[in-house]
Order: structure tokens, then sequence, then C-alpha cells
């Protein structure tokens, strides 16, 4: 479950967090193990949240618009209002974000090769 929608009902004492699914505890959670400390070496699933335009958008309109959304992100108040929420701002360059895009789609393209899963 997304930690935006999660960490208000664990902390209300409405559910209970068995672990978290990214490579590393979350702050909002400090005492909840991560599903790879709970038995599942190598586990990582991640939520990730970003902004994107369309792939021809030109460089210095995408470079602009990055580096306000990156002094947004580093803001003091908006970093504690994400950790509050129990996400870690980021605030990387678009290589990095494609990157990422990039690597979590041939994760996934096999994980449903080795599930076996035929589109229908």
């Amino acid at each position: 479950m997304n930690p935006l929608v999660a960490i208000p009902h664990v902390k209300s004492g409405k559910l209970r967090a068995l672990a978290v699914t990214s490579t590393t505890r979350n702050p909002a959670l400090p005492n909840t193990p991560t599903v790879a400390e709970s038995g599942v070496p190598g586990f990582k699933n991640i939520t990730w949240h970003s902004i994107l335009v369309p792939a021809r958008t030109p460089k210095p309109i995408v470079t602009r618009l990055n580096g306000e959304l990156v002094k947004i992100v580093n803001l003091p108040d908006v970093k504690e209002r994400f950790r509050e929420q129990g996400l870690t701002p980021v605030g990387s360059a678009p290589e990095q974000m494609s990157a990422l895009i990039k690597e979590e789609s041939i994760e996934y393209a096999k994980l449903v090769k080795q599930i076996g899963y035929q589109p229908q």
C-alpha cells in the first residue's frame, strides 16, 4: 500500500504495518522492518512520483521545469511535509528519472515473463 495512504492508518492504530517494500526503513515508520529484513533478501518495490512531459519537449524547457521543481522539493517546509507523509523527497535530474523508468520496465518485464502472464 502506498505510504501516503497507509501511514495515517498505521499511526492511528487502525492498521499494523508488517514491513515496508523499500530498500531502507521508512523514517515515518522507523520500527517497521523492510521486506528484505523480514526474510526476502533483495526485495524492492518502491513507490515514486514524478512529473513527465511529452518526449519532444525542448531540452531548455525540461531543464528549467526540472530546476524549478527541484528547488520546490528542497524547500525545508516541503521536505518536512513529504517526510510527515512517509515520502522521501529526491528531486533528481531528468536523466536519472529516465534511467529509473527504464530499469523498472526491465524488472517488470522479467516478472511478467516469470509468472507466465499472457496479455488478454
